[in-house]
């Protein structure tokens, strides 16, 4: 049996896995990135970066601007669940850069790849920790050995049930997506939604969740997505969202009706205890995804970073266990953690509240500070507490130009 030792293995090629990899290479410690999956490879996703990505992560507008940057979209578009409402803001710049998932992914590896790591395309069978390495099984036979394992691995994370830090997800703690992502040409997709792009927001009386369609360069990405414990039928919800956007003219009478790829988030905040001896779990792995709108991408990526310093000081000390590992799960939660708790609290609120989304959206149509404030909210800008707090502040306001404007809010 052939053994390849590494200072650090790291399972999972996506936005966790592959921006840990990076800055561990580029540290100097021999960094192996293992992928299942045959690079590039897609993702269900509907592939919004805020501007918070460029904002912590500055080497994405370096030489790869163009493709990292996406495509700009300039504002919101929020309809409500009988489709007479709709909630729309536009911003003077770009708030959002829609990217393709698979181009995207293959950048950060680029950059892991340019930092040092070693990418090998294998499936992971078995994680074992000893006292004195963690080691892999993987599928051509080979067993890697390593220092320390970082699992960004998914939803499903092999390395989370194998080590026990997470053997499985109950159904309330994940949502399920479904999504479809067509090209149809730059010239179709500003026919149908113009040169603006912006993002399209749908919520159902009879649905908690939302739909959506990200309008990029030349594709139209389509999805929905709620609670796993509360979706019957994700298929007849994705038929049903088609539907609607071919009723609205916003696709193509020929977008396919019910192809699409499904997936799991985990929406209930961070796991207990994200890291083990010689192990850390970070992205969905670790439960990283924002509760209320699932976004995923930032957080992946902050949390590879997180696990990269605390391994580094974890190395630096001589203590690769649990105790050197401890404030892994402090750092993610001074991060964004603590405002992901406020997020579940608040997504368990509006389970009671989902009815009144018809009223709310005419409310943010009557008040565009109002609208706004939700938007930077739901693209990153502020935090959950901030957003409670001056909406809090706002909606007496809200209510009496609502009431000004007579209840009948529509388009």
């Amino acid at each position: 049996m052939v053994c390849v030792k590494y200072d650090v293995a790291v399972i999972g090629a996506g936005p966790a896995g592959a921006t840990a990899a990076k800055f561990l290479s580029q540290s100097g410690l021999k960094v192996v990135l293992i992928e299942k999956e045959n690079l590039p490879r897609d993702k269900p996703c509907g592939g919004a970066l805020s501007l918070q990505h460029l904002k912590r992560f500055k080497y994405l507008g370096g030489k790869r601007r163009g493709l990292i940057g996406g495509c700009p979209s300039y504002g919101v578009k929020v309809y409500s669940p009988s489709l007479e409402t709709v909630a729309e803001y536009t911003y003077s710049e770009p708030q959002v850069r829609l990217v393709l998932r698979k181009e995207f992914d293959q950048v950060l590896v680029d950059l892991a790849l340019d930092s040092g790591t070693e990418l090998r395309n294998n499936t992971v069978k078995d994680v074992i920790v000893t006292p004195n390495a963690a080691k892999i099984a993987v599928d051509d036979g080979q067993v890697i050995e390593s220092q320390l394992v970082v699992g960004a691995d998914g939803a499903n994370s092999v390395v989370g049930k194998k080590t026990g830090l997470n053997p499985a997800w109950k159904k309330w703690q994940v949502t399920i997506c479904a999504v479809n992502e067509v090209q149809v040409g730059e010239n179709v997709v500003d026919e149908y939604v113009g040169s603006q792009r912006p993002l399209h927001i749908f919520s159902f009386n009879d649905f908690f969740g939302y739909g959506w369609l990200f309008p990029k360069r030349e594709h139209l990405n389509v999805g929905i997505g709620g609670p796993l414990s509360l979706t019957k039928n994700i298929y007849n919800m994705f038929v049903r969202q088609v539907r609607i956007l071919k009723d609205l003219e916003l696709i193509p009478k020929d977008f396919p009706n019910s192809r699409f790829k499904a997936r799991f988030a985990p929406v209930s905040g961070i796991i207990k205890k994200p890291y083990g001896d010689r192990v850390v779990l970070c992205g969905d792995a670790a439960g990283c995804s924002n509760p209320l709108n699932g976004e995923g991408i930032y957080y992946a990526m902050a949390s590879g970073q997180i696990a990269s310093e605390t391994i580094l000081r974890a190395l630096e000390n001589g203590d690769v266990n649990s105790r050197g590992l401890s404030g892994y799960r402090t750092r993610l939660m001074e991060d964004f953690g603590y405002d992901h708790e406020i997020s579940l609290n608040l997504q368990r609120q509006a389970m009671n509240t989902w009815p009144l989304m018809e009223n709310a959206v005419r409310l943010a149509r009557a008040d565009k500070y109002l609208l706004m404030k939700a938007i930077d909210h739901g693209l990153g800008k502020i935090s959950t507490s901030q957003f409670l707090l001056e909406s809090g502040a706002r909606l007496p306001i809200s209510c009496l130009k609502y009431a000004m404007q007579g209840l009948d809010c529509k388009r």
